[in-house]
């Protein structure tokens, strides 16, 4: 219980010290973060990650502290700040080159590969930048794994159309998706080959050759259930702004519908597996 106590005196330290840092006093705080042997240097990137199971564990910090533990482990002498703040850990990473930047995090992906964790990642910054603002992005980066239940790595500037989703409930994200894909989907038995039609048209990138061959169908036969498509959603392919929508329809379900749906089957049978073994 001792080294525990201790553990979680040191964490409220730390985050205290990253509280300071985030309000913009990160000039005074150098000498105090080399004492856990960290320097900012000219760059910095904000991970923050948060372990799948914590809320269920008997003891969410004890668990937190192991995972620290392990992941400083797997980064070595990298020059890294971190600490535990509620269900989540936070990774502060600097370095005074922007390979070194890249080397640094690429380290801790590699630590998260296969775990069940979702971790987002701010963007590459430079030290005399906001601190907070980065931390932010990392957070809605993570959080946006959360939501859709994917476990993983995802980085601020790397989210696409999404970004302008984050603070969006999921709810609302699929309500949207499902609006405009309802006709289809609902389309009686014809519907799911429907959905797999256009889901394959927009992919291949409008290419109705690539499009027909992957579907193995005739050409006619994908001309005639895009028709369908239109008719059905009231939408024309060729309308640069109803393709747009029909587009972010289909990869919005994917996203939070058809990949989280994957996600439990897989999980299901991981678990029937286990039970069968037992």
């Amino acid at each position: 219980m001792k080294d525990v106590s201790n553990a979680d005196f040191v964490n409220k330290k730390k985050q205290h010290l990253f509280s300071e840092l985030l309000a913009g006093s990160g000039d005074s705080l150098a000498s105090s973060l080399m004492r856990y042997r960290f320097t900012i240097k000219q760059y910095c990137q904000i991970a923050v990650i948060r372990v799948a199971e914590t809320n269920s564990h008997s003891n969410p910090d004890v668990l937190l502290q192991m995972e620290i533990s392990r992941l400083s482990a797997r980064l070595g002498t990298i020059n890294h700040y971190s600490f535990y703040s509620d269900d989540d850990l936070v990774f502060l990473f600097s370095a005074q080159t922007m390979a070194s930047m890249e080397a640094s995090v690429a380290r801790l992906r590699q630590a998260i590969e296969g775990q069940r964790v979702f971790c987002g990642v701010s963007s590459v910054y430079e030290s005399s930048m906001a601190h907070a603002l980065h931390y932010q992005n990392a957070v809605e980066s993570l959080n946006l794994l959360s939501s859709k239940g994917s476990f993983g790595y995802l980085q601020y500037d790397r989210i696409g159309i999404e970004r302008l989703l984050i603070n969006q409930p999921k709810q609302q994200i699929v309500r949207f998706a499902d609006d405009i894909l309802r006709p289809i989907l609902e389309y009686g038995n014809k519907g799911p080959s429907l959905y797999s039609t256009l889901v394959t048209y927009i992919g291949t990138g409008k290419s109705v050759a690539d499009s027909a061959r992957c579907l193995k169908i005739h050409p006619n036969t994908l001309y005639q259930r895009l028709s369908k498509i239109e008719d059905l959603t009231g939408l024309s392919l060729s309308n640069a702004e109803d393709f747009m929508m029909l587009s972010l329809a289909c990869h919005l379900r994917k996203a939070y519908v058809d990949d989280s749906r994957s996600r439990t089957l897989v999980r299901g049978s991981d678990i029937l597996s286990a039970r069968s073994r037992e």
